[in-house]
């Protein structure tokens, strides 16, 4: 029962709280001022993709993550390290530009935290546009074969695949690689047809009955006469005319006489006679012609040379070459000769030599009759690289404001390029321009280089920089001209020159005290009623 009160007891002082409490939120205490929010730090960021791969041409969206997810500040900057292969704009949509490989950064500003995204470009799909056969008809005896070459084009098309088809299998099949087989006498259509797009090509193929074999042999002529260096040219009949194998082969009994070439052409070498045969190789059947060589001279009628103009830079050599006319001539001996050997020699086997810039004519003269060929030989200036550079100083001290021009001196004399940039290591000492001209800031000391472009040849000059008396050259006021009321006051400002003058210190002084007086800094007052023009003199002490 004790308990049972207790608890009754505590039940209402607690409402008398509750109570209390609620009037004390509802007094007449105005608004409590809310907390000022926390800002939250990012810690890091993410992107959807880590890598992706495009074709040129092709786009990507990427997001960016921030955490934690309830920072403050979430904006982030978005960069391409390789802008030639893929792009990236301010949203983080990614453009593929050229086959290669790119890194896509995104950064907080809140932190600089950073996540990466490789890119892999690819090259595009190329269509086929045609294709073509190395030949559109063929001609085959029974049994033989003939090897196809399909070109796909463009040649740079992704997919060059092809099957291959004949309309007639009976007279003539295509293997998967063109390769063609003749089956029978008749005519079959081969057609080859790309896999991407179905461009076709054909060849036309015809077979014909099996080899007829050759009977015979003869030549147009069977005995000729001819002077050393002369030639003839013979002709071989296979028979019978429709003979499968026409092929022969020629040889001369006594080819220090008479030399005879694969085609049949003769040539007669010195006196004496000689058996031209010729041999069929379907039946080794023969036939040959007597050569009969006399002696003769074989005059000179022109020579020309492999070259008519060279362009060659200086110490570079060429090797010209003349051809004495007609081949057979007897006598083939020439002279060589330069018209300036100062710019260019030749040897008495015609290797010409630059030697100086300028332009030479190399001439060659057959002995046999004076026959001439020229040859202008153009020679230029070969590139000298540099090896050094020099300064017509390694040290100077100079007063602020004072200015030295450096003289830059590249080795050798003749280096081809002697482009030369100029910098200081402490442009607050002293600065160079672009021709080398230094100018004294500040005291202090800086070190002025003057680089080579050809090579990055170095070459320093110390510069010390020390205070000096800067003259002063003029003064001028603020004001030249002023209205005042007695009483009145004005304020007038002197600007010594140059700026940077070491003694700026100023005296000033009135005309005339009795209208108008003047403080020691400028300040101006109108002291008697009277219209009266003071002039105020200024004077650099």
């Amino acid at each position: 029962m004790r308990t049972q009160q207790n608890f009754l007891i505590m039940r209402q002082f607690l409402m008398f709280l509750m109570f209390a409490g609620m009037l004390f939120s509802c007094g007449d205490k105005g608004t409590p001022t809310p907390p000022k929010p926390t800002k939250v730090a990012v810690k890091s960021v993410k992107m959807n993709k880590t890598a992706i791969t495009k074709k040129v041409g092709e786009t990507e969206q990427l997001t960016a993550t921030v955490l934690p997810s309830n920072a403050t500040n979430k904006a982030v900057t978005w960069k391409s390290l390789n802008n030639a292969v893929a792009s990236v704009t301010a949203s983080g949509k990614v453009t593929a530009k050229k086959v290669g490989k790119a890194v896509i950064v995104v950064t907080t500003k809140d932190g600089s935290k950073t996540a990466k995204c490789i890119v892999t470009v690819t090259a595009n799909t190329v269509k086929v546009t045609g294709v073509k056969l190395n030949k559109t008809t063929i001609s085959k005896v029974v049994g033989q074969t003939e090897q196809l070459t399909a070109t796909v084009l463009p040649a740079n098309a992704t997919n060059k695949a092809v099957t291959w088809k004949s309309s007639n299998t009976e007279v003539a099949t295509v293997t998967t690689n063109g390769k063609v087989t003749a089956k029978k006498v008749g005519t079959a259509k081969i057609t080859v047809t790309t896999k991407d797009g179905n461009k076709t090509a054909t060849c036309t193929v015809t077979v014909t009955a099996a080899t007829v074999k050759v009977t015979g042999v003869k030549l147009n002529k069977t005995t000729i006469s001819k002077v050393v260096g002369e030639t003839e040219q013979l002709t071989a009949t296979v028979l019978p005319e429709n003979a499968t194998n026409k092929a022969v082969t020629w040889k001369s009994s006594n080819t220090a006489v008479a030399t005879v070439d694969a085609n049949g052409k003769v040539t007669a070498k010195k006196e004496g006679t000689a058996k031209v045969t010729v041999t069929t190789k379907d039946g080794n059947k023969t036939a040959t012609c007597t050569v009969t060589v006399t002696a003769g001279t074989v005059k000179v009628t022109g020579v020309k040379l492999n070259k008519t103009t060279i362009s060659k830079v200086v110490g570079q050599t060429e090797q010209l070459t003349a051809t004495v006319l007609p081949e057979n001539a007897t006598n083939k001996a020439v002279t060589w000769s330069s018209s300036n050997t100062a710019v260019a020699t030749v040897t008495t086997n015609g290797k010409v030599t630059a030697k100086k810039e300028g332009t030479a004519k190399v001439t060659v003269t057959t002995k046999d009759g004076n026959k001439t060929a020229t040859c202008t030989v153009t020679v230029t200036a070969g590139t000298v690289k540099v090896t050094g550079v020099k300064l017509n100083k390694t040290a100077v001290t100079k007063k602020v404001g004072e200015t030295e021009q450096l003289t830059a001196n590249v080795l050798p004399e003749n280096a081809t390029n002697k482009a030369v940039t100029w910098k200081s290591n402490n442009t607050a000492v002293a600065t160079v321009d672009a021709n080398g001209k230094v100018t004294a800031k500040k005291e202090g000391t800086a070190k002025v280089t003057v680089t080579t472009k050809d090579g990055n040849k170095t070459a320093t000059c110390t510069v010390t920089v020390t205070a000096g008396t800067v003259k002063v050259t003029g003064v001028k006021l603020n004001k030249t001209a002023i209205s005042k009321v007695v009483g009145q006051t004005e304020q007038l400002t002197a600007t010594v020159l140059p700026e940077n003058a070491t003694n700026k210190a100023v005296t000033w002084k009135s005309s005339n005290t009795a209208v108008a007086t003047v403080d020691a800094n400028g300040k101006k007052q109108l002291t008697e009623t009277k219209r009266q023009l003071v002039p105020l003199r200024l004077k650099q002490t």
